[in-house]
């Protein structure tokens, strides 16, 4: 669940995935609303990237981004991010960082994006 993402005027939404058969979204607050199918959109010219300094290189991932023709960047964190790129509102999530990552910070997040394109 992502309770401050907003996406399609609405704030607060559930994203998830089943693996081999898509990734939907519903807003948090309307439980009987139908689930939506989601879908990345490479077209998009925005990233996405964390907030803080630390989780990463902002100078080269703006570059590589740059070089990539991405023209705008999106400063969130937590899973939203990825929300963002399977829910097709970015098309890049980078993260340059000599930080030891755990793959229970990346695997929900990675498999949504997977399964939703």
């Amino acid at each position: 669940a992502c309770p401050a993402l907003c996406l399609d005027d609405c704030v607060g939404h559930l994203i998830f995935a089943q693996k081999g058969n898509g990734a939907w979204k519903r807003p948090l607050n309307d439980e009987s609303s139908p689930l939506q199918r989601i879908h990345v959109n490479v077209d998009i010219k925005s990233m996405v990237q964390s907030v803080e300094a630390s989780h990463g290189n902002h100078s080269d991932q703006q570059t590589v981004a740059k070089a990539a023709g991405v023209d705008n960047v999106i400063l969130m964190d937590s899973q939203a991010k990825y929300a963002t790129v399977a829910c097709g509102e970015a098309a890049l999530y980078l993260r340059l960082s000599s930080y030891k990552e755990n793959i229970w910070d990346h695997a929900a997040g990675a498999i949504i994006v997977q399964e939703a394109g």
